[in-house]
């Protein structure tokens, strides 16, 4: 691999007085754009996937930052003569970034010099021109402001042309996400991860005991919050903290369910367990007394919120089986809609989990340790958790998922654990009723 070196390239509303600088001053300035280095020109066989690797195992805990920079200093090395745009606010943070990459597998790059972040914004000859540059630059007042929401790698071309090779989303801090006071005062740390394991639209943040989940508020936020209230002490499921709304959006914080996904590899590798374990969670489901259940999962009030979902166009396309609409399928979500509508089955009622995936179950020691993503849950037929399962384990076996595909896998092997032979038109249905959700 060629040169390569870690850097952000920030964004400013006034970023043409930068420029005007750098075309008097900088030697670079048609080649790359403005920016902070933070990790210095190296070069070694590691490719970019690596590279990219290195990145995310580093700086999973680094959120977004406000940057701001003002002011000039001048510089005489063994380098050159520079001229820098000084960093007044953000510098604790790109300093940290610099430490964490230099502490890695990046280390052997690292040649120990100290560390003040800055722009470059010129490059002289002599230190005399660069004296006279100080001086005329040194008049300008500006204050540049922006956020730092990602963090890039450069590789610089064979013309010293800088070549963006990898780009580094940063989550927003939580400052940014403006949640809510009373949740705030729960939340004893900045410190978080995300989660987007699954097909949910919600956001998750990780914090090292919670879990709060934010989404646009609507009927699966509400009865998620009364369904687990519900389910306290009836089965394994997160206890709720606090639950707010604002600007449209539900915040749920919740504890974190200890454990594993049953998506994890660990269980993915073993299918024996795993399916034990499935066979379980929908046991454990289906023993739960339903007389006094807040929420009606039936297919009629299924077929309501189906109908809901396609008139404010919530309904997720890109997500749906190859063979649901189309050739050989159906038209549209009105005509698959209208089908399920005239063929309702017979329903044996139960308690539901209503997205019974693997992202949704818990393991620990070879227990269920956990339910999440309640918002579809309550009174239902059986075969709603069963068909949805069986979905889920045949794709997160043949890699559509993760791109990994596990051999010799039979999902029938459910049916066998479970000691049923399958209804396989019920299957079929409420495998196209989630369609609509």
């Amino acid at each position: 691999m060629g040169l390569r070196t870690v850097m952000i390239f920030p964004e400013f509303e006034n970023m043409e007085v930068i420029d005007e600088i750098r075309r008097k001053y900088d030697p670079l300035e048609d080649l790359v754009r403005p920016h902070i280095t933070m990790v210095f020109p190296f070069e070694n066989s590691m490719n970019n996937e690596e590279l990219a690797q290195i990145l995310e195992q580093n700086l999973q805990n680094i959120h977004s930052f406000e940057l701001e920079l003002g002011g000039f200093t001048k510089q005489e090395d063994r380098f050159g003569n520079y001229l820098f745009l000084n960093v007044v606010k953000g510098a604790e943070e790109i300093t940290h970034i610099h430490d964490l990459l230099y502490d890695s597998e990046l280390r052997e790059f690292d040649l120990g010099y100290g560390y003040v972040p800055h722009m470059t914004v010129g490059k002289l000859p002599t230190k005399e021109l660069m004296d006279e540059a100080y001086a005329e630059i040194s008049s300008c007042e500006d204050i540049f402001k922006t956020t730092i929401r990602k963090i890039s790698v450069e590789e610089i071309g064979e013309n010293e042309e800088s070549i963006v090779v990898i780009e580094k989303e940063l989550e927003k801090s939580l400052n940014a996400i403006n949640i809510p006071e009373s949740i705030q005062k729960l939340i004893d740390t900045t410190e978080y991860k995300t989660d987007s394991i699954g097909m949910s639209n919600s956001s998750f943040l990780l914090f090292d005991d919670k879990v709060l989940k934010i989404e646009v508020d609507w009927y699966e936020s509400e009865n998620e919050f009364q369904v687990m209230k519900w389910l306290k002490d009836k089965l394994p499921v997160p206890e709720v903290m606090c639950r707010e709304k604002k600007d449209g959006k539900s915040y749920f914080l919740m504890s974190k369910i200890p454990g594993k996904m049953l998506c994890d590899d660990m269980y993915l590798t073993n299918l024996e367990e795993l399916v034990d374990l499935l066979v379980k969670a929908l046991q454990m489901l289906w023993q739960v007394d339903i007389s006094a259940c807040p929420s009606d999962a039936e297919i009629d009030r299924k077929l309501q919120m189906a109908k809901y979902n396609i008139e404010h166009d919530t309904v997720d396309l890109d997500n749906v089986e190859p063979e649901t609409f189309g050739e050989g399928g159906f038209e549209n979500t009105e005509s698959l809609l209208e089908w399920l509508i005239q063929n309702k089955p017979t329903e044996e009622l139960v308690f539901s989990h209503g997205d019974f995936c693997l992202p949704n179950i818990f393991a620990k020691d070879g227990e269920i340790s956990g339910f999440i993503d309640l918002g579809r849950a309550g009174v239902a037929d059986k075969y709603q958790d069963i068909a949805i399962c069986y979905r889920s384990l045949k794709h997160n076996m043949n890699g559509r998922y993760s791109g990994t595909k596990y051999e010799n896998f039979n999902p029938d092997i459910l049916f066998e654990k479970l000691g049923i032979t399958p209804d396989w038109n019920k299957i079929r249905y409420y495998i196209l009723l989630d369609e609509l959700f």
